[in-house]
C-alpha cells in the first residue's frame, strides 16, 4: 500500500511544529536571542559613552599640546597653585550667587503685606 500525499504533509507539518516548539523553549533558542539583543543594546550604550569620553580626552590632549604653559595651567586650575606673591581668591561652588538690589521700590513692596 503506497503512502499517500496527505501522510507526508502531516509528517512534515509535525516535524516543523516540533522544531518550532524546540526553538521557542530551548535555552539556546529564542530566549538566547532575546538575551543577546539585550546584551548588544547595553554594549552599544557603553560604546557610545566610551567614544564620547575618547573625544573629550583627545580634545584635552590637543589643548595641552597647543597651549603655551599647559602644566602651569593645570596646576593653577586643578590644584590652586600660585606664583609667589600672587593672591588667589577661591569661592565655594555650592553657594548661590548674591542678589543685587536694583530697584528700591520693588524691595519696599515685598516688605508690605
Amino acid at each position: 500500500m503506497p503512502i499517500g500525499g496527505g501522510v507526508i504533509v502531516a509528517v512534515v507539518v509535525a516535524v516543523a511544529a516540533l522544531l518550532t516548539l524546540r526553538f521557542m523553549v530551548a535555552d539556546d533558542g529564542y530566549p538566547a536571542i532575546l538575551d543577546l539583543r539585550a546584551e548588544m543594546s547595553e554594549t552599544d550604550l557603553e560604546l557610545h559613552r566610551m567614544q564620547e569620553e575618547n573625544r573629550h580626552l583627545r580634545r584635552r590632549i590637543t589643548a595641552l599640546r597647543t597651549e603655551r604653559y599647559p602644566v602651569e595651567k593645570m596646576a593653577r586650575e586643578e590644584l590652586d597653585f600660585a606664583i609667589p606673591g600672587e593672591i588667589i581668591y577661591l569661592f565655594p561652588a555650592d553657594l548661590p550667587a548674591p542678589r543685587l538690589k536694583t530697584d528700591v521700590s520693588s524691595s519696599e513692596e515685598e516688605k508690605q503685606p
